[in-house]
């Protein structure tokens, strides 16, 4: 399925079902109406179900992958590549996204997600669920208009909503390496990531100004949990929980347990920082069995009043 205007596959009749072998959905083109219109490779529309084994989805334009509200997207041994930025505007270019619909649920199996733009994967919305096993999401580039953006794994609660349900991230054995800016951040109350058996490394700054390059960051009341975990060779900081901003929110907490945080490189703008684990804005961290060595400025640093860093067995070098 090859360089068709506006969707490559589009899935429209709510509890329609379509399972896709061996297919090849690319060069999705804007439509006609040029540059105002994203392309997008697989649309998942309202209420359907779409299964792919051994698919690639590679080259089409705005978005490879979009799940709508109540959409169902299992994907096996497949690749979601290349993902290019609109014409003209330079805008999105992302590889898997819901869009911050409710109730969008994805699993991902044996999956790369590769050479995308701006976000490699973008999760939110009210009740929505992704469930990622042995995938790889590598080298996110940033925007080509202004050079934002570039993050591996974006997850996102909408900060005005009562959370009843949340967004979930499930992240087991997964790399996420070579992106820019971040390549992790879960933000806002009603955000769950879980993550096991995964490496977060060699985040490269932002292009735009030199800044950032952290490893994982959990904001204004996200929760995390990550388990056999390694964050290594990421700049400014490894890991970072807090608000992302002068608020504070005491909701913010990550656990950590039998994680190695390394060799995390100083700011390249200013070259400050270089921090392995900073908790501040009374967030909370629990961590067991770690191994914090070969940082720049700090291995582990807490700071702001409020603030809990609870620490087992953990060796600082």
């Amino acid at each position: 399925i090859d360089s068709n205007h506006g969707s490559g596959v589009e899935v429209l009749n709510q509890d329609a079902v379509v399972t896709m072998e061996d297919v090849q959905i690319t060069r999705t083109q804007p439509g006609d109406n040029g540059a105002g219109i994203f392309a997008i490779g697989l649309d998942i529309g309202t209420g359907t179900s779409v299964n792919v084994v051994r698919g690639l989805v590679d080259q089409n334009y705005g978005f490879g992958v979009v799940l709508h509200e109540d959409g169902a997207l299992t994907m096996e041994d497949s690749a979601i590549s290349h993902t290019q930025p609109m014409p003209g505007s330079g805008d999105r270019g992302w590889g898997l996204a819901n869009l911050l619909t409710p109730k969008a649920t994805a699993q991902l199996t044996r999956v790369l997600i590769a050479h995308n733009h701006v976000l490699g994967v973008s999760w939110g919305g009210e009740g929505s669920v992704l469930q990622m096993g042995d995938v790889a999401i590598i080298h996110t580039q940033p925007r080509q208009s202004n050079s934002f953006g570039g993050i591996g794994l974006f997850l996102e609660a909408d900060p005005m909503g009562v959370h009843d349900e949340g967004v979930s991230v499930a992240f087991a054995r997964g790399l996420i390496a070579h992106s820019h800016s971040a390549g992790i951040i879960a933000i806002n109350r009603g955000c769950t990531l879980t993550m096991e058996d995964l490496t977060v490394q060699d985040t490269q700054p932002a292009q735009h100004d030199s800044s950032g390059g952290i490893g994982i960051m959990v904001l204004k009341g996200a929760h995390g949990t990550l388990l056999r975990g390694v964050v290594a060779r990421n700049r400014t900081f490894g890991v970072l929980v807090g608000a992302g901003s002068s608020q504070t929110f005491p909701d913010s907490r990550l656990t950590m347990e039998d994680v190695v945080i390394e060799g995390t490189l100083p700011q390249l703008s200013d070259m400050t920082l270089g921090r392995g684990l900073t908790v501040q804005d009374g967030a909370s961290v629990e961590f067991a069995r770690g191994l914090v060595q070969s940082n720049h400025e700090a291995g582990i640093y807490v700071l702001t009043p409020g603030t809990r860093a609870d620490l087992q067995d953990i060796t600082v070098r």
